[in-house]
C-alpha cells in the first residue's frame, strides 16, 4: 500500500513466493489503509473508499464513495475495519459506515463527530460491539485508552458504552477468541477482556453462504472459493471452525469469520461437504 504522506499513493500487488510484483493501481490521493474482505480489497484514502477486484489477477476499481474526516494529526494515518457488508472508516472524530452490499455501488450509511479528537483504530465483533482506540485529543500527550461501542445500528456511530484503560497510548485494536489485543505504544500489547463471558447458556446463531452456488450446491473443479459463515450470538462469537469432508480445516477468531479453499478436481473426487462449527465464549456451539 502507499505511504500516507504523499509520496506514495500506490497499491501493489505481489507474488509472495518469488517477489515479483504482479499489478498496481495508482490512487489520485494518499492512501491510508487497505483491507481484504470477502472477494475485494478495500482501499480507505484520504477523501474516498474504493471497491477492488482481482479478477484473473487483474485489480480493477469497480465502486466508490466520497467521504469526509480529518486525518489524526498524531499518527498521520485513517484506519479500516470491513465486516457484514459495513465498512467502517476512521477519522480524527469517530467513524463513518458505509454500506458495501453492492460492491459496484458503495453508499455512505453515517457521517458524525463525536466528542474526542483522538480516534486511532476500530475493530468490530460481529455481534454488535466495536472496540475504538480513542482519546480526547489528538496529542499524545493524555489518556488515550480504548472504549467499546455499540454498533448495532449502522445509522447512529456515536453510542459509547464504557471505557477501558491501558497503561499506555492505544493506538490499534484486533480482535480475537473473544479477546482485544491492544498496541499500546511503548507499553507493549495488551490483552483485555472486555465483555464478561457468556453464562445464559444460548448458542449462537450460524448461516453459511458461498461465493459459489449452494442452490443448487455446485463449484466449479479446481478454483479458488470462499465460504463464509454469518454468525450471531447473544453474547459474542469465539471462533469459527470450518470443516471439508469432516476434517477440520481452519479456525478463525475474528470477524468476518471466513475461509478460502481450493475446490477438489473432479477426476480426485466429485463431491465435497462443508461444516462449520461457531462456538461463543460460554463453550455454547453450534453447527
Amino acid at each position: 500500500m502507499g505511504t500516507a504522506n504523499g509520496i506514495n499513493s500506490k497499491v501493489v500487488q505481489v507474488n509472495v513466493v518469488t517477489g515479483d510484483i504482479i499489478g498496481r493501481l495508482t490512487f489520485s490521493n494518499d492512501i491510508h489503509d487497505v483491507t481484504l474482505a470477502g472477494d475485494y480489497l478495500y482501499v480507505y484514502t484520504v477523501n474516498a473508499l474504493y471497491v477492488v477486484s482481482n479478477d484473473n489477477g487483474l485489480m480493477n476499481v469497480i465502486g466508490s464513495v466520497a467521504l469526509s474526516g480529518g486525518v489524526n494529526s498524531s499518527i498521520d494515518r485513517m484506519r479500516l475495519f470491513v465486516g457484514g457488508d459495513i465498512a467502517y472508516t476512521i477519522h480524527s472524530r469517530g467513524y463513518s459506515t458505509v454500506d458495501v452490499k453492492n460492491p459496484a455501488q458503495p453508499n455512505l450509511i453515517a457521517h458524525q463527530l463525536a466528542a474526542q479528537f483522538g480516534w486511532k483504530d476500530i475493530a468490530i465483533n460481529g455481534s454488535g460491539v466495536g472496540i475504538a482506540a480513542v482519546g480526547a485529543n489528538s496529542i499524545l500527550d493524555g489518556p488515550h485508552h480504548i472504549a467499546r461501542y455499540d454498533v448495532s445500528n449502522p445509522t447512529n456511530v456515536d453510542q459509547f458504552v464504557t471505557e477501558h484503560q491501558t497503561p499506555g497510548i492505544a493506538r490499534a485494536v484486533s480482535i480475537y477468541n473473544g479477546l482485544v489485543y491492544v498496541t499500546d505504544d511503548t507499553s507493549g500489547l495488551q490483552v483485555i477482556n472486555y465483555l464478561s463471558y457468556d453464562t445464559a447458556g444460548n448458542a449462537p446463531f450460524i448461516v453459511l453462504s458461498a461465493n459459489f452456488s449452494l442452490n443448487p450446491a455446485q463449484a466449479e473443479e479446481g478454483k479458488r472459493v470462499r465460504v463464509a459463515a454469518d454468525v450471531n450470538d447473544d453474547v459474542q462469537v469465539r471462533n469459527v471452525e470450518f470443516y471439508i469432508d469432516d476434517v477440520k480445516v481452519a479456525t478463525d477468531g475474528n470477524f468476518p469469520f471466513e475461509h478460502h479453499f481450493i475446490t477438489p478436481r473432479l477426476v480426485d473426487q466429485q463431491t465435497f461437504s462443508l461444516k462449520a462449527r461457531a462456538s461463543d465464549t460460554g463453550a455454547n456451539v453450534t453447527w
